[in-house]
């Protein structure tokens, strides 16, 4: 399953750009997982979900924007522990 992860700093800002970019890459809407809350750290409902309940081993989890070193930490993390096979 393709698994999309999207992600702005705060209610303000919009998504659209991002959702469209992951229905492009074949994700269902329902295979999208957003969040909107502020980057610091990877603590946020949406990635916690998304790490927990909803990837399994074979998924492919693609993220439109991925900026700090401390995040791309947490991805790395998730592949070494077989959640997903590969994340773009």
């Amino acid at each position: 399953m393709v698994v999309g992860y999207a992600r702005v700093s705060t209610v303000e800002q919009n998504l659209d750009r991002q959702l469209e970019a992951f229905q492009s890459l074949g994700a269902d809407e329902r295979e999208i997982i957003t969040d909107k809350e502020s980057g610091k750290d990877l603590e946020r409902t949406g990635y916690q979900a998304l790490k927990v309940n909803i990837l399994r081993p074979g998924d492919t989890l693609v993220i439109k924007s991925l900026v700090s070193p401390k995040k791309i930490e947490g991805i790395q993390r998730l592949l070494k522990q077989g959640k997903v096979t590969q994340a773009i």
